[in-house]
């Protein structure tokens, strides 16, 4: 993935606040205060409080997550985000809701941790020229000392689930990722956490997981930036 140098990044595009375009920040204090709200702490399959987002035993049965921090809640401000670094080329501004989540994810993710991105499709890739997941992998791992590995592939876009539950669409097993084959021994006994970006139904992280058992990782974990809201069209 190359990405434009980030002093040029910063030039081309210098900061101002998302929701008041008020000039130097990304997010001024007013509108973080206003409309960055944090997810509780809650167990990533059942949705009910969990302190550490730690799984509950009786729902790892199916699940091979052991924790899923989700920082906030996605709302107007989560949509103004992942507008500008999808579609606008900010991604600077993962740095800056990094800086601001900074004490919490140094709590809650070991710095000996491998940060795995979610991967996107070639032809997500080739259309935006960068993967969000690795830019947000990247960024955790500037402040933790994590190592960042892209050691899933994406073999197809994903489907659409339309009339089945969150929990069917959570626990149904798919093909769509794939792990690097040269990376299976480095992963072993490792401590592993999933980054994306948005966590809807949990999907997702849940067929990253899976992908990564075979590998035999020591603890297998995730992080995602914003709690999405369930829609027809969500399947993440």
């Amino acid at each position: 993935m190359r990405l434009m140098p980030p002093k040029l990044n910063s030039l081309l595009f210098p900061p101002k606040c998302i929701m008041c375009h008020t000039p130097g920040t990304w997010l001024c204090r007013s509108c973080q205060s206003r409309y960055l709200t944090e997810n509780l702490p809650e167990c990533a399959v059942c949705r009910k409080v969990s302190t550490g987002f730690v799984t509950h035993p009786q729902c790892k049965t199916d699940f091979p997550t052991d924790q899923v921090v989700i920082l906030w809640r996605y709302n107007r401000l989560g949509r103004a985000f992942m507008n500008k670094l999808k579609l606008g080329l900010r991604y600077r501004i993962v740095d800056h809701f990094i800086g601001i989540a900074q004490s919490k994810i140094h709590v809650l993710i070991p710095p000996t941790s491998i940060l795995i991105p979610v991967p996107a499709h070639p032809l997500r890739l080739k259309e935006r020229g960068f993967n969000q997941s690795e830019i947000i992998a990247n960024s955790i791992a500037q402040i933790t000392g994590c190592t960042t590995l892209n050691a899933l592939s994406r073999s197809h876009l994903g489907t659409h689930q339309t009339g089945t539950s969150r929990r069917e669409r959570l626990l149904q097993k798919s093909n769509e990722f794939l792990i690097k084959k040269e990376l299976h021994s480095r992963l072993k006994n490792e401590k592993i956490v999933i980054v994306d970006d948005v966590c809807t139904t949990g999907a997702t992280l849940h067929n990253c997981a899976l992908a990564l058992v075979p590998v035999q990782p020591k603890s297998i974990s995730a992080i995602a930036l914003f709690r999405g809201k369930k829609t027809k069209s969500n399947h993440g």
